[in-house]
């Protein structure tokens, strides 16, 4: 396997698609604002934001950590980075729509939803093992892309929240080709990881 370089496209594109589509973290954004309005559903969205953040620099230190003492690990965590981005692929392209079942509001409950939400695990550990160790192996250099990531995954929740029920009714009229479009990206980043 030929060396693979730093690759700041591929890792904007990742953050991108993963961040600005649905995902339990979003859509309860943008049904909390869309059911409450800012008023009553800020608190919600500030525990989503609150929660992303603390799971983003678990991700960052457990990367780390396995990194400087098993740094075997981290080939395998990109291998399975990518069964992630393939599998994280085939989910978009089959969502039906965004679901708005969530009732609760409030911080705890925005702060807990976030935190049970696997995918924002996956996406942080991905991330910080394929794209920001391999190439940037120091602490400040993981904590730095981890405030980066979890500042984007808060402004796409912020831009789901505000944007509520207009982006909700379009997206869901047009999914096949928004999930297709997407869908086809991340396999690309897939397949540009492994060669």
């Amino acid at each position: 396997m030929s060396p693979v370089e730093f690759n700041l496209s591929a890792l904007a594109a990742f953050i991108f698609i993963y961040t600005f589509t649905p995902g339990p973290g979003n859509i309860v954004a943008f049904s909390a604002i869309s059911r409450y309005k800012w008023k009553k559903g800020w608190p919600m969205i500030a525990g989503i934001v609150a929660a992303t953040f603390i799971i983003q620099l678990a991700c960052a230190l457990a990367v780390y950590y396995l990194g400087a003492k098993m740094p075997q690990v981290i080939p395998w965590l990109k291998h399975l980075g990518v069964i992630y981005l393939l599998w994280l692929a085939y989910s978009i392209y089959h969502t039906k729509n965004i679901e708005e079942e969530h009732t609760q509001q409030g911080f705890l409950s925005g702060f807990f939803i976030q935190l049970a939400n696997m995918k924002v695990y996956l996406f942080g550990i991905t991330v910080q093992s394929v794209y920001i160790e391999p190439f940037y192996p120091e602490l400040r250099h993981m904590l730095l892309a981890m405030l980066c990531i979890a500042t984007v995954e808060a402004l796409a929740s912020l831009t789901w929240a505000a944007v509520g029920g207009s982006i909700g009714r379009y997206y869901n009229k047009h999914i096949k080709v928004f999930n297709a479009v997407l869908a086809l990206a991340l396999v690309a980043l897939a397949v540009s990881l492994e060669i």
